[in-house]
């Protein structure tokens, strides 16, 4: 097979570190060219990472900002395949999709949530991509004949035991507290989203709560994507956006509203609870519940959530390996298969 140039556009952390992984196992005849967009700690992390990248665009707010957004990239695209000379290109963002279709370059899209809750990147991108790839446990109502389905999760891709191992020296040097103290990691989303849009997740009066459980007998370490003010300033988690995956794997909890956050910790077999609306809803997140590696409430379930936390307080290390085992046995790592599926598309043509 000739030698190509593949464009990688993540428009989410989440999918900053599943090409990351792709990219580090990439074949031979396969050179990756970034482009990022400014959205959370993506930016930050490519930084970190000294990766060479285009900077693309900052994430716009709301729908309209990010209708805004995305109709400005599709240009900003349609320039960027010709100017880097792109073969291919892998992204679910819209922009890329559509400037694809237009310039008649092969690109797939893909994703872990379900149609019906995030209709419009569906919308943008599916119908423009030659492939879109999802999980099996991924809701899909239309474009059948575009639909790859695999059995993993997303988080795999990066937190995969061929690829992550987890170093607890370096967890608590880092959040410089206590070695002999175990700790809970509470992360808290900024559900700014376009889809996050009429959704809740944890409010102040229940982290109070959440807070006073978990503070007996653990250190309390808090990643918030927006400002913490008070005491809980205190609590904020500060070091560099590469090392949250570490202190994740190390953590003895986790609490978040975070949907993304809480399947990381489920396939790390770190005990966790999700605090959302969204709770009952997306595909891969009840399929991780089926396998009580994560389990969610509605944000109003208050005695329902602090009960549960009591229970993944009380869980044994051998209860919490035998899940992950299964996990583990019953997926397969998705970092070949998405390489199998690009090179074999590409070959056909």
């Amino acid at each position: 097979m000739k030698n190509f140039r593949i464009g990688f556009f993540p428009a989410h952390p989440a999918q900053f570190w599943m090409m990351k992984s792709l990219a580090d196992c990439a074949p031979d005849n396969a050179e990756v060219v970034w482009f990022i967009r400014d959205k959370d700690v993506t930016l930050a992390l490519a930084r970190e990472l000294n990766l060479n990248f285009v900077l693309v665009s900052k994430a716009g707010s709301g729908i309209i900002g990010n209708a805004c957004e995305l109709f400005t990239n599709i240009f900003k695209f349609l320039y960027y395949s010709k100017r880097y000379n792109i073969d291919f290109w892998l992204s679910k963002y819209g922009s890329v999709n559509i400037s694809s279709w237009l310039l008649r370059i092969d690109n797939f899209s893909f994703n872990d949530d379900d149609e019906d809750i995030v209709p419009l990147i569906a919308a943008t991108s599916y119908p423009f991509a030659n492939k879109v790839l999802c999980t099996n446990w991924t809701r899909t109502k239309n474009f059948k004949n575009k639909i790859v389905k695999y059995r993993s999760f997303h988080e795999l891709f990066y937190l995969h035991p061929s690829r992550f191992k987890k170093n607890r020296t370096r967890a608590y040097k880092v959040l410089e507290i206590d070695s002999h103290k175990p700790y809970a990691l509470i992360r808290l989303s900024s559900m700014s989203a376009h889809h996050d849009i009429g959704e809740s997740g944890v409010s102040s009066s229940l982290l109070s709560k959440v807070i006073t459980k978990l503070s007996n007998g653990l250190e309390i370490v808090i990643s918030s994507e927006t400002n913490l003010s008070g005491k809980l300033e205190d609590l904020q988690l500060n070091c560099e956006k590469k090392e949250q995956h570490n202190i994740l794997a190390n953590a003895a909890i986790l609490v978040t509203d975070s949907q993304t956050m809480a399947a990381e910790a489920a396939v790390l077999g770190v005990p966790n609870i999700r605090i959302s609306s969204f709770a009952k809803r997306i595909g891969y997140l009840e399929a991780l519940e089926e396998m009580k590696l994560t389990k969610g409430f509605k944000p109003d379930n208050e005695s329902g959530i602090l009960n549960h936390i009591n229970y993944l307080l009380n869980l044994t290390d051998s209860e919490v390996t035998a899940k992950l085992d299964y996990l583990l046995k019953n997926t397969l790592d998705p970092v070949p298969f998405f390489w199998n599926e690009i090179c074999s598309y590409l070959n056909k043509g």
